[in-house]
């Protein structure tokens, strides 16, 4: 009977401690005013309120600069929290970046750029100024000077096969950290070596040195745009290195192959969302 209250007890007393552990073991907000508007911007791009409205102060106050006058635009979190709700009905998708960031004590300077889907005006976006005063690790002013709008680059000819000559360079370059932001978020590849993959397999085999190429050369032959979709095509020479995967499968020499890139644009910009390459078995290859 001792032993099973002993045991009753020890459970009971695990499931009181084990919440103030957790709470322990959590990483403190880090209240630095560089730390606290990089927050609030991550938290509007992912249109999380309650994120933002946990980076300002309930007596926030927001200011609007235009030439030597500056006018309140309004003041506390509840009337913030409902104009950012209506911005983002407005514009749910727009999505911030900070272009640079300066500090001097609790002033941090802001260059922002935040960029939407085309408007009737042709405007993409805008970029603008901000000054946020951080203290006692909450925005308590924020300062905004005038916007710029940014227009949207339309999809042409040339931008398509500049984007294509980057996807190239990208694995000549084995450049992991530009691929990642390159790839759409739904990529996918039939790939040379006959498997069909996804964005995230895909970058696992690069950081391993599975595309590593001694030589990469690329034809193009065809391209086409419609609409939002950029589609190049044409044949490539590829010389695998003797640890990739192409090089496991074939040998470390000259492979001709057949390709398909697809691209999607974006945001002002083409992104790579598709691939389709096939090893001809039977050709001949300039063995240069």
């Amino acid at each position: 009977m001792i032993r099973a209250t002993t045991v009753l007890m020890m459970m009971v007393l695990g499931a009181t401690v084990a919440p103030a552990q957790a709470v322990a073991l959590a990483a403190p907000r880090d209240t630095t005013p560089v730390a606290v508007v990089r927050a609030y911007v991550a938290a509007f791009n992912a249109k999380d309120l309650d994120a933002m409205m946990a980076q300002v102060s309930p007596e926030l106050v927001w200011l609007n600069v235009a030439g030597d006058s500056t006018t309140v635009g309004g003041r506390g979190v509840d009337a913030f929290r409902r104009l950012l709700a209506g911005y983002f009905r407005e514009v749910p998708t727009a999505k911030s970046e900070l272009l640079d960031v300066r500090a001097t004590g609790p002033w941090v300077t802001t260059h922002e750029r935040t960029r939407w889907g085309t408007a009737t005006s042709g405007a993409g976006g805008q970029a603008s100024l901000v000054v946020y005063e951080v203290r006692a690790g909450l925005v308590q002013r924020a300062w905004f000077h005038p916007a710029e709008p940014l227009q949207v680059a339309k999809p042409d000819e040339a931008s398509l096969l500049a984007a294509d000559a980057e996807q190239k360079r990208i694995i000549v370059e084995e450049d992991l950290d530009a691929q990642r932001r390159f790839m759409h978020e739904n990529y996918i590849i039939n790939a040379p070596a006959n498997r069909v993959l996804r964005k995230a397999d895909a970058l696992a085999i690069m950081a391993r040195g599975g595309v590593a190429a001694e030589r990469f050369e690329r034809v193009i032959e065809g391209h086409q745009i419609t609409g939002n979709i950029g589609i190049v095509m044409g044949r490539e020479v590829v010389q695998p290195t003797a640890g990739s995967q192409l090089g496991q499968q074939f040998g470390a020499r000259p492979l001709s192959r057949r390709f398909t890139n697809v691209f999607v644009f974006e945001e002002g910009r083409w992104v790579f969302l598709a691939r389709h390459a096939t090893v001809i078995a039977d050709s001949t290859v300039d063995r240069r």
